[in-house]
């Protein structure tokens, strides 16, 4: 912990801060969850429930291990649907708390401040609930999990829980394997004396993965066998039409409909990239890792290419970095008050508006001072209590029946 540099009003000003943020995030993990349970009580969404139902259990596919874990329980299908909205809460918030213990474990300075309320960080599900629980949180849990393995006391424990959710997430969806160069460099950088352990370990379950990819059968046949499969299940009559059925496209169908998708909007999702990397740009993180950067912007651009999800993208690419400043050394670590005005009216002036992104017509005109004032809604947290809480014990007294 190198809090020890800080004075005590800089560490006022830090809790103020991170309080704000995570009462910010934790709204939102309540929103997600209700947003999530309500198409799942009705047989799921075609892209937000169906991603995580793709399985193997007709072979081999890209992106099925979750699937065949969360299909193979002793759960009825509508069951499995809102045990599915619990878990991937569960998995959601800690993650939230994770960011936070990275956040307060480590010096921070004034653009910490400004890169923690980003629009392209987690408050991006501020008014993007749709992409809240997709499966970039498995690799990005992973990831935090393992920058914060570097100041927690159980190292070995955070370690091997992030290894865990690594090899899940490259299994579930190969996109996650994204996290894997800041990993490595961090290792790099903090001279790992485990590196070429790590480095082993991590490789191994990549090439098993890649190994089975290029020798698994045809994926168009296996989605419509999924598809099948699912509808026997009794989910909703569009289950199969969006994830699953992007999975039997080929490079250049994918490629035609993100251009078709997108058409002219180009020009809104450059000006949200910078607003998501302007702080990390005056706070040097990127200069002071330029090649880093300059790899992923290389890696991501087949991203931009093929896939129509592009707040998504850019909130990963946020959110790789901004764990990486989180955790840096910093120069200038005083705060002040005046410091903390500036912030706020940076958040108002340049955020909040902007708390749009991923498959909205116009992400710069749209303000959602709702999504603030929503936090104060009693609805919006008595819903959550009853449902995320009586349905808890509901498949926690299921799950025990089944082993008695």
């Amino acid at each position: 912990m190198k809090n020890f540099n800080l004075t005590v009003e800089d560490l006022r000003i830090k809790n103020i801060v991170l309080s704000v943020f995570f009462l910010l995030s934790l709204y939102n993990f309540v929103k997600g969850f209700n947003f999530f349970y309500n198409y799942n009580i009705y047989g799921g969404h075609e892209w937000y429930t169906a991603e995580w139902l793709i399985n193997y259990n007709y072979g081999f596919i890209r992106r099925g291990l979750f699937g065949t874990f969360i299909l193979s329980l002793p759960l009825s299908p509508e069951i499995t649907l809102i045990f599915l909205s619990i878990f991937l809460s569960i998995i959601y918030l800690v993650y939230i708390v994770t960011i936070c213990l990275i956040y307060l474990r480590n010096d921070q300075n004034f653009y910490s401040h400004l890169i923690l309320f980003s629009p392209a960080f987690l408050l991006f599900h501020s008014s993007n609930l749709e992409a809240i629980f997709r499966k970039e949180l498995i690799g990005l849990l992973s990831l935090a999990l393992f920058v914060f393995s570097y100041v927690a006391k159980n190292r070995k424990i955070i370690l091997f829980l992030s290894y865990i959710f690594f090899v899940v997430g490259i299994f579930s969806a190969e996109y996650n394997l994204y996290f894997v160069p800041l990993a490595i460099y961090l290792m790099k950088r903090k001279h790992d004396e485990k590196i070429v352990l790590f480095s082993t370990l991590i490789s191994i379950p990549i090439f098993i993965y890649f190994y089975f990819y290029f020798n698994s059968i045809d994926t168009a046949l296996n989605a419509k066998l999924i598809c099948a499969g699912l509808k026997e299940l009794n989910y909703h009559q569009n289950i199969c039409v969006g994830a699953i059925d992007w999975l039997g496209l080929s490079i250049s169908e994918t490629y035609n409909r993100t251009t078709n998708f997108y058409d002219s909007q180009y020009f809104y999702y450059l000006y949200y990239l910078l607003v998501g990397i302007g702080p990390l740009i005056l706070s040097k993180s990127i200069k002071k890792n330029k090649l880093l950067f300059l790899l992923y912007v290389f890696l991501f651009i087949p991203l931009f290419i093929v896939s129509i999800d592009w707040g998504r993208h850019i909130f990963m690419l946020v959110s790789i970095f901004s764990i990486l400043q989180f955790s840096e050394d910093k120069e200038n670590k005083k705060f002040s008050y005046s410091m903390l005005f500036f912030t706020l009216l940076f958040l108002v002036l340049f955020y909040i508006p902007y708390w749009e992104g991923s498959i909205a017509s116009n992400p710069l005109l749209s303000v959602k001072s709702n999504n603030l004032i929503g936090i104060f809604s009693f609805n919006e947290w008595k819903t959550f209590f009853l449902d995320f809480v009586g349905r808890s014990i509901q498949i926690f007294k299921i799950i025990i029946s089944s082993f008695a």
